[in-house]
């Protein structure tokens, strides 16, 4: 019995951490995503961190990401951390992004058209737990006394800009920084949301390792690898920069 519990102890002990940046990891942001964790990975295993692995996890969903007791860093919407599954979860830091017209570490999303429609009926989001593609465009609409007649749900930002661009939907709010790697020709770009704090990187709250350095890990490979992804800094984040989203949803903005 004894020997069985070690080896459950050391299998456990040798699982690769997981590491995955799906939020603006996409076909045409692999190689540089890739190259961001390289740098991390280097730093890290230079501080004597274990079980590290090669590459980006861009196989798992997210949200199995995030209850993985091996996940070391991983990205989601600001809106998630209200959620009660994710009481495991903290927020690390947040990217800078200086294309956005906004504070540093804040973002807003795109309101868009195609260029011949008028009407704000048919709305397409991307997810009803995504605040750039879902609760930002209702609060959008709701400000101007819009009330949509059909909600569709698309499943990410792409999809969203194929539904207005083949006329499934008339309106979609997409994530402004996600909008510089997504093909936006035929749109039309008629307002922009309310900006908030940018979606974070994150972790796991009984994490092995401190905070701090991850920060310094994250920090590290924005000074390498930042420029080429748009991001010119991170900020060391908590979860009360997301506060006015729990507001936003008590509200009724979904």
């Amino acid at each position: 019995m004894l020997g069985r519990q070690i080896m459950q102890q050391v299998d456990v002990q040798s699982t690769p951490r997981l590491v995955g940046f799906p939020w603006y990891d996409s076909s045409k942001t692999r190689d540089l995503w890739s190259g961001f964790w390289v740098v991390m990975h280097q730093m890290l295993l230079s501080r004597g961190i274990q079980n590290l692995p090669f590459e980006l996890d861009r196989k798992t969903d997210p949200r199995d990401q995030w209850i993985n007791p091996q996940l070391l860093l991983s990205q989601c919407c600001g809106l998630d951390l209200h959620y009660h599954d994710m009481d495991h979860i903290v927020p690390v830091a947040r990217p800078a992004i200086p294309e956005l017209q906004c504070e540093p570490g804040d973002y807003y999303s795109y309101v868009i058209v195609r260029g011949d429609v008028k009407n704000s009926g048919r709305i397409v989001v991307n997810n009803e737990r995504s605040r750039s593609g879902c609760t930002s465009l209702l609060e959008w609409l709701r400000n101007r006394g819009l009330r949509p007649e059909l909600t569709l749900v698309s499943g990410s930002h792409q999809e969203s800009i194929r539904y207005i661009k083949q006329g499934i939907a008339d309106i979609a709010a997409i994530d402004a920084y996600s909008a510089s790697f997504l093909d936006m020709t035929e749109l039309k770009i008629v307002g922009t949301t309310r900006p908030t704090a940018a979606p974070p990187f994150i972790t796991r709250l009984d994490i092995d390792i401190p905070r701090e350095l991850l920060i310094e890990a994250l920090e590290e490979a924005v000074r390498v690898k930042g420029v080429s992804l748009g991001i010119t800094e991170v900020i060391p984040t908590e979860r009360d920069a997301y506060s006015d989203l729990e507001a936003d949803w008590q509200n009724g903005s979904r």
